[in-house]
């Protein structure tokens, strides 16, 4: 039984596009992006753009076609002034002479896109003597890494969500820090008022201690006035 020859060309262009391969180039999606040209072309050669199975670009000397938004440097380098998902998968660039001789061809190059990461917020509790950070992203998304930042120095051996530290450690501003393959963003400074309401407590208590320590002594003197 014969196969229909789209079905087999859907099939390969899944196979192309499948994203568990590695990829040679990672760019932030709605950003300026460049596959760029390693060959060095002569002014009569044709430059071929191919993306996946399908040709997407074509110049010579005196003619240029493409398809979408993409445009070529003067170098030949295919750049996207705003790189869209679309755009992702595998490019490969063919150059012949003006005979239609091939002079190059560049290996298969993998082009991943990928958002750039959101601003994060941060947030604080009390929780007794600590106090706990939490490193709030908006809207929820994965593949990031976490930085915590105290007095804008980076807290080496804090790489989670979370941050929780003893409260007299905490005496300056707070931040935290999201990075992916293309961009990185990092939270507004956060203060921490857990320290002080600790202190106001033990405070108290002190407080407490003494005023019970004189009303003891105090009820003694006035025992000890009417034994006299």
């Amino acid at each position: 039984m014969k196969m229909d020859i789209s079905v087999v060309t859907l099939v390969f262009g899944l196979l192309m596009f499948d994203s568990s391969q590695e990829c040679d180039y990672y760019v932030a999606s709605g950003r300026k992006a460049t596959l760029p040209m390693t060959f060095a072309l002569d002014q009569s050669d044709e430059l071929t753009w191919m993306h996946g199975m399908k040709t997407i670009l074509r110049q010579t000397k005196d003619k240029f076609t493409s398809e979408g938004k993409n445009i070529v440097t003067a170098n030949g380098s295919l750049t996207w002034a705003n790189v869209a998902q679309s755009n992702a998968g595998p490019y490969k660039a063919e150059v012949h002479d003006r005979d239609g001789k091939s002079r190059w061809a560049s290996k298969s190059t993998r082009l991943c896109v990928i958002d750039p990461v959101p601003k994060p917020t941060v947030t604080h509790e009390c929780n007794q003597t600590e106090v706990k950070f939490t490193c709030d992203v908006q809207p929820k998304a994965e593949g990031f890494d976490f930085e915590w930042l105290q007095d804008n120095q980076v807290l080496d051996t804090e790489k989670g969500q979370t941050l929780t530290r003893p409260g007299d450690q905490v005496t300056g501003p707070i931040t935290c820090k999201l990075t992916n393959r293309v961009s990185s963003e990092t939270s507004e400074e956060v203060h921490q008022t857990c320290y002080s309401v600790v202190l106001l407590l033990i405070i108290g208590v002190i407080v407490c201690c003494v005023c019970s320590k004189r009303k003891k002594r105090l009820h003694l003197e006035e025992e000890e006035e009417r034994r006299l």
